[in-house]
């Protein structure tokens, strides 16, 4: 099953692509098959009728939906014949399925959606976790299939001597929920209006999802302050890199006296920065004042900041406490160094490790290659020269006991 996130991912990613910052209203309700047309037969005119309404609602109407009945395999309502090329697209649902009106049109809803990904490219594009089923579930949410996902996403039938459970779609009736419950919010849908004509049980579900999932439906996060939470989200991102910055100058120095990986954490970090500065600035250049797409941004800036706070507390305990081994250091015979990174004025890329000529003294520097903008700090950074000198250990102490007491 997959996670809220990459659920959230995964919504965020079709937004953007698809150029549907908000999504499409919610389809409300579809004429149904009548209950006893499997008895009657002739099932394949309403079928049609609703999969050409449904097309119409996406705008798809340059392609003809033929809807053909069938005998498909225990526990698939529906298949289609993904075919970008031609008019005419095949959708094959099972004959047994029909008893089913709600399992019916949801299915048919997921073919639709799945040949409207598979044309826009949204497949071949797909940078999220989820498999193409899954994301073509996300998309039929996002296009305004919620309700009829819901509806047809676990329908129940009782018989005389047991229960009959049919679904549609590939996700849980609380991941559509989830899902719902994201675009409805950002199109500020009033919550009587989103629960019309669902049932007490669906109802119940999306009550549930409100109460776990709150920090997935905050309003704010999509409204027109969203390009002023994206340029806070930027000034964020600055203020993280000189932390970084002051971090790296002294696990330089403790890199120096065989205190391995750490810098290894620091790039790491910077790349997610990196990430993190890319996506702030394409959304600050959005011309679609909301969106959906900054909600799983902030919500990897919440993870990247705790995720921050956690190492650096790590690191700056690790400095602490190799005050305490100062007699047991100067017994260790210092093997020299020419490391690169303690060339006087050259350090590399926090993001892509391309070699960069730094300012004097606390600044910021753009990586040519990568773009790149990150916080450096060069103050009391050992030169070559130093890295060779017999009173290395020394030197090195006193630089790094003097840039702590200086930064506290």
């Amino acid at each position: 099953m997959p996670e809220p996130d990459e659920l959230v991912a995964g919504l965020a990613f079709l937004a953007k692509h698809l150029e549907l910052p908000l999504g499409l209203p919610h389809v409300e309700h579809f004429h149904l098959l009548p209950p006893n047309v499997a008895q009657r037969g002739g099932a394949e005119v309403p079928l049609q009728e609703i999969s050409s309404s449904l097309a119409s609602h996406i705008r798809y109407e340059d392609k003809l939906f033929l809807v053909a009945l069938t005998s498909l395999p225990r526990g698939t309502p529906a298949r289609i014949e993904l075919n970008s090329a031609e008019r005419d697209v095949l959708v094959e649902v099972d004959s047994d399925a029909v008893c089913y009106p709600e399992v019916v049109t949801a299915s048919l809803a997921h073919e639709i959606t799945h040949e409207y990904l598979f044309s826009h490219g949204a497949y071949a594009e797909s940078a999220c976790e989820l498999n193409r089923e899954a994301l073509t579930d996300v998309g039929s949410v996002l296009l305004g299939f919620g309700k009829l996902m819901l509806r047809g996403s676990e329908v129940v039938k009782k018989h005389m001597e047991s229960t009959e459970v049919l679904r549609a779609g590939y996700l849980s009736r609380s991941e559509f929920a989830l899902l719902f419950e994201i675009v409805s919010t950002a199109r500020n849908v009033p919550r009587a209006e989103r629960e019309a004509r669902l049932s007490k049980e669906i109802r119940q579900e999306l009550h549930r999802c409100r109460l776990r999932f709150r920090r997935y439906l905050t309003p704010r996060a999509y409204g027109p302050s969203a390009k002023d939470a994206a340029r806070d989200l930027s000034q964020q991102i600055a203020s993280l890199q000189g932390k970084l910055a002051t971090i790296k100058r002294e696990m330089e120095h403790l890199s120096a006296l065989s205190v391995p990986g750490i810098l290894q954490r620091v790039r790491a970090l910077h790349k997610r920065m990196h990430g993190l500065q890319q996506q702030a600035e394409g959304l600050e250049s959005e011309s679609e004042p909301r969106s959906i797409g900054y909600l799983g941004l902030a919500d990897q800036l919440t993870d990247t900041v705790s995720d921050l706070r956690a190492k650096q507390s790590l690191m700056q305990d690790i400095a602490s406490k190799t005050r305490d081994i100062v007699g047991l250091l100067k017994e260790w015979e210092f093997q020299q160094s020419t490391d690169e990174r303690f060339e006087e004025g050259i350090d590399c890329c926090g993001s892509c490790g391309t070699k960069l000529r730094l300012p004097q003294g606390r600044g910021r520097v753009k990586c040519p290659k990568c773009g790149y903008s990150s916080v450096v700090d060069t103050r009391g950074r050992l030169t070559a020269e130093e890295t060779k000198c017999p009173g290395l250990v020394d030197a090195l102490w006193s630089k790094l006991l003097g840039s702590s007491s200086a930064d506290h």
